[in-house]
């Protein structure tokens, strides 16, 4: 009778590891799910709110105002050459402006701006505009006139309070310049 074999132990050890991996599981997985609900909680709570409310003493930095820009249409001009001949400049030009406000108020004086930018490329011989060099002493004439034309309409008050600075137009750009 000692040829009967007892129960085999391993039969009891497989359920009790199975167990032990099971429970480990059950405590990694919402340990997981927490973590993850959490920092998508923070992530909704900055996108949803901004940012944090500066420190007492510390004042919040002034965001830089988006440039403003007026379009003038573009026009012709008839420039002459060093042989005396007539050429035929196309110009396209966007003013950047020292204030958004003072895009109407410039759109309003637009006929004696256009006329400045007309009389200030009139000085210029069409040889001198055929090389960067050249079309940037067209670019400071043009931006010197029309500066000076839009002070004496509006004023250094009016400009000094609707604009960030003493002129009105900071810079302007060629968006077309054609010459024929």
């Amino acid at each position: 009778m000692s040829d009967a074999a007892a129960p085999a132990p391993a039969a009891t050890t497989a359920p009790a590891g199975a167990a032990k991996k099971r429970s480990l599981w059950t405590l990694i997985a919402p340990l997981a799910l927490l973590i993850i609900a959490g920092a998508g909680g923070g992530a909704v709570y900055f996108l949803m709110f901004g940012k944090p409310p500066a420190a007492p003493g510390e004042q919040p930095k002034a965001e830089a105002a988006m440039p403003a820009y007026l379009e003038i249409k573009p026009f012709v001009v008839s420039l002459r050459g060093a042989d005396d001949a007539a050429h035929f400049v196309q110009l396209g030009i966007n003013l950047m402006l020292s204030g958004a406000d003072l895009g109407a108020l410039i759109s309003a004086d637009e006929p004696e701006v256009d006329d400045a930018i007309r009389l200030a490329a009139l000085q210029f011989k069409i040889e001198d505009i055929e090389t960067p060099a050249g079309v940037e002493k067209m670019r400071a004439a043009i931006l010197t006139d029309v500066n000076r034309v839009l002070l004496q309409r509006l004023g250094a008050e009016r400009i000094g309070k609707l604009g960030n600075g003493k002129d009105a137009v900071k810079t302007l750009y060629f968006t077309q310049l054609v010459i024929e």
